[in-house]
């Protein structure tokens, strides 16, 4: 009896170190399973090589072929993020590729949440593309020419580009990803279901967003920060009835009167502007008078009216612009020239010779007798009287 106890209290034992082992290992598997489905790609291997043309290759090796990707350059660097992609603790290292002789200077990986994230470093200024060939990622990078003309392309989107890669995954997270890729705030209608397969590489973000929202029938609107995406029906119909609703308040709204002095312009006619059919400020229930005596305006409306039509003075009863012309006024006299006249001449005597305006005043210098000053002059035009 003895060893019969023993031997059972030891079956009994291996028993249950058994069962906790397998519990172990199946929560393990839960967990690691768990873990797993928090993401929709995994990172299996990093390779950098080195091209015919000198440009460096960064090659990342994913799990599966759907990726989305950020690539941002900034500060020399270049930033990969790999959104709802896991990275394991193997592969977060700082890589030196200097020996590879080319622009790229290091590679190093970070986990940022549900991220995994790729920065290279970069020795030179340089130009990059990338593509994703089934479940490689590939990023290129060259050294830019001193000759290099960059050049961007026109068009009417104006986003930062990303890459998308689905194959039938939920429309309400590709929504979601591009959001978080633009820090906006997201809000859904209960409307907005489906799947979506999708490739984009290095897209515009907005771009991207309206080529989703137009496949699903879906329409966006943008309130400050935040994103509000719906059925194009469904918003139409919304705004109709805030529209509706806006004009049953003017409606109810009470009316009051406003006295409008006109300073520069005349009350007539800003009157006439106001009671034009086509283009007109004023209410269905809203009226405005002219008092010419004054020129002012009685106008009777609601509040936000009236205040519409303030702002329409403050941009129209405003001085017209003038011209200032200096002038001088000066008279000319035709006998200007009679008042102008010249008279010179020179007397001098040497030894026996003597010179002076005319022959008489010579030869009275030469006497030894100073002439008459009429008899001095070579040039005697006076003025005429």
């Amino acid at each position: 009896m003895m060893i019969k106890i023993k031997t059972s209290c030891r079956l009994l034992h291996i028993i249950n170190k058994a069962v906790i082992m397998l519990c172990v290992v199946l929560a393990g598997q839960t967990l690691a399973q768990q873990d797993s489905n928090d993401f929709i790609n995994e990172i299996d291997s990093i390779d950098f090589r080195r091209g015919e043309q000198g440009e460096g290759k960064v090659l990342v090796f994913l799990q599966k072929n759907s990726a989305a990707v950020d690539v941002v350059e900034q500060n020399g660097r270049i930033q990969l993020d790999f959104h709802d992609t896991k990275i394991s603790d193997e592969l977060l290292y700082q890589l030196d590729v200097l020996d590879f002789a080319t622009v790229v200077k290091g590679i190093e990986t970070f986990r940022e949440g549900d991220k995994a994230r790729l920065v290279i470093e970069t020795l030179d200024a340089f130009t990059y593309s990338y593509q994703q060939i089934d479940e490689v990622f590939h990023l290129v990078v060259q050294k830019r020419e001193a000759d290099q003309i960059k050049t961007a392309a026109a068009g009417q989107y104006v986003g930062r580009a990303i890459s998308l890669n689905f194959q039938d995954i939920p429309v309400r997270t590709v929504l979601q990803i591009i959001a978080d890729y633009n820090g906006f705030n997201l809000v859904t209608s209960d409307s907005v279901t489906g799947n979506i397969t999708l490739r984009l590489d290095g897209t515009p973000w907005d771009q991207a967003l309206d080529i989703v929202l137009k496949v699903r029938g879906l329409d966006k609107r943008m309130d400050g920060n935040i994103l509000m995406i719906a059925p194009s029906d469904e918003l139409a119909a919304r705004e109709a009835k805030e529209l509706q609703a806006q004009q049953q308040v003017e409606q109810l709204e009470p009316l009051i009167s406003e006295f409008l002095p006109i300073n520069y312009a005349k009350a007539a006619d800003i009157a006439a502007l106001l009671n034009n059919k086509e283009a007109t400020l004023l209410s269905a229930r809203g009226n405005v008078a002219v008092d010419d005596r004054t020129n002012t305006l009685l106008v009777k409306d609601t509040a936000t009216t009236i205040e519409n039509v303030r702002r329409l003075l403050r941009r129209l009863d405003v001085p017209v612009k003038q011209v200032l012309i200096e002038s001088r006024m000066v008279t000319v006299k035709d006998n200007v020239r009679d008042e102008i006249g010249l008279r010179w001449g020179f007397s001098d005597q040497q030894n026996d010779r003597a010179w002076s305006g005319n022959a008489p005043g010579a030869n009275n210098l030469a006497g030894g007798t100073v002439p008459a000053l009429n008899d001095r002059w070579n040039v005697n035009l006076p003025v005429a009287n």
